[in-house]
């Protein structure tokens, strides 16, 4: 949703922000940030934003019952200080709030919003922002965007972006080798040779902080028991379902979080891989799953399901290497296969309860659009990427050779889930372990005809444990 709703501050890869929506913010202590507000920005239905909208989206996305909870949880509340300034109080100082809300808050006509509290974001009733589109039709099948006519900035390259839901990785293909689509999700890592082999695809990879992990809710039988959790850890086969499910493309954490995310507090990047380097781990052994096994209070076994989504090869790969290393010791698994859609309703509202398969601040893999400019005619030599960390890169169309240039194709991908990052709620859950992913991006070669072919971006690998 960052291409109709904008956050206050664009924050980089290093933790630079960068102005957007507010001109400035200002720290007076530890637990007051104030934003002062860009002027004469308006949103897609003409009305000019308030400090109210902002107020209240600040409030909407750190709420305890946001999909963006963990983001926000440490924002106390948001009001009104001036005509274009909002003062948000924290709860306790937190060196990560003002990071928080730069990419959990998406600001959004309040008034709108608030007039359709019960059916916002669905199909009718997509949310008002002031971003360069805003959303001309959404169904299950297809959400279509247009241009923003009161979006004064960088005016976008394309008229029209369409986002087709094609939810298997060989379909997309098939649909980007015909050229129906300009991009879609990458979402079986093994399959990037393939994605190689279609003329003019060309494969990039770049560092991403993306996890994928395994959790237990400790609150209930027989994950409360740490023991259980820790026969659970011994069972998994890490460079197992690395090399089955993402050859290259991810490798195994030794922490809660990624070396990247600890590097501003731990002085360095170095210093950040020799503390979690350090950290215990819970290597593949059979002996020693049975053994902590026999200490917890389900010595013979238990059983148990574990939902997956079956668009992610890697989840299902996780699921039946658990399901094979644990019956030995008497365990159980079922496994679940359900749809990305299914599974994230389940997920925010914590009705996931044994074994799950979360993904922290998954970044859609996408493909790249051919070498075209909008509804010009003219090619360019290579295709640019993106440098916005919310957005996907620039979009631009292929005109046909004995045509005038036509609208943008769709850029397909798995089900249309949540607008929110897919950020980890505040679960009583515990990781076993996580992965980071590298990003795989792409550009387009020119090629001798008018048009290029287009190119392919996965954006996001990972593994779990």
């Amino acid at each position: 949703m960052s291409l109709v709703t904008e956050p206050l501050e664009r924050v980089s890869s290093t933790g630079t922000f960068t102005p957007n929506l507010a001109t400035s913010v200002t720290q007076p202590n530890t637990t007051t940030l104030v934003y002062k507000l860009r002027p004469g920005v308006k949103f897609s239905n003409g009305r000019e934003m308030t400090a109210q909208d902002v107020a209240w989206s600040i409030e909407h996305f750190t709420a305890d019952t946001a999909q963006t909870a963990a983001l926000g949880q440490q924002v106390g509340s948001a009001s009104v200080t001036g005509p274009l300034e909002v003062t948000v109080r924290l709860k306790a100082p937190a060196p990560t709030a003002r990071a928080g809300i730069a990419l959990a808050t998406l600001v959004e006509d309040a008034e709108f919003a608030k007039a359709h509290a019960k059916s916002l974001g669905n199909a009718g009733t997509a949310p008002i922002g002031t971003g360069p589109y805003q959303v001309a039709s959404q169904t299950s099948e297809k959400i279509t965007l247009v241009r923003n006519p009161q979006y004064t900035r960088t005016r976008p390259a394309a008229d029209k972006v369409v986002f087709s839901v094609i939810p298997d990785d060989t379909s997309r293909q098939l649909a980007l080798r015909s050229g129906s689509i300009d991009g879609g999700p990458v979402t079986n890592r093994k399959s990037v040779a393939q994605w190689k082999a279609i003329p003019g695809a060309t494969v990039y990879a770049a560092p991403s902080l993306s996890q994928n992990f395994l959790a237990m809710d400790v609150t209930r039988a027989p994950f409360d028991d740490v023991h259980v959790r820790r026969a659970v850890a011994h069972s998994v086969d890490i460079a197992g379902i690395r090399k089955a499910g993402f050859n290259a493309y991810a490798r195994p954490m030794t922490g809660l979080v990624p070396a990247g995310e600890l590097a501003g507090v731990a002085g360095s990047q170095q210093a950040a891989e020799a503390f979690l380097a350090d950290l215990p781990q819970h290597e593949l052994s059979e002996a020693k799953a049975k053994a902590e096994l026999a200490k917890s209070a389900h010595p013979q076994g238990f059983s148990t399901t574990i939902e997956y989504v079956k668009d992610y090869p890697w989840q299902e790969l996780t699921v039946l290497n658990i399901q094979r290393n644990m019956q030995p010791l008497g365990v159980k698994i079922t496994p679940k296969p359900v749809t990305a859609n299914e599974w994230y309703a389940k997920f925010y509202k914590h009705e996931l309860t044994g074994i799950t398969l979360p993904f922290a601040s998954e970044r859609a893999t996408r493909t790249l659009p051919p070498c075209w400019a909008n509804s010009s005619a003219r090619p360019t030599s290579a295709l640019r990427r993106s440098t916005s960390p919310t957005g996907p890169p620039p979009r631009s169309t292929r005109p046909s050779r004995s045509s005038p240039p036509r609208a943008p194709r769709p850029t397909a991908g798995p089900p249309p889930g949540r607008s929110s990052p897919r950020s980890p709620t505040r679960s009583p859950t515990s990781r076993s372990s996580s992965r980071t992913r590298s990003t795989p991006s792409v550009r387009a070669s020119p090629s001798r005809s008018r048009a290029s072919r287009p190119s392919i971006c996965p954006t996001a690998v990972g593994s779990s444990r």
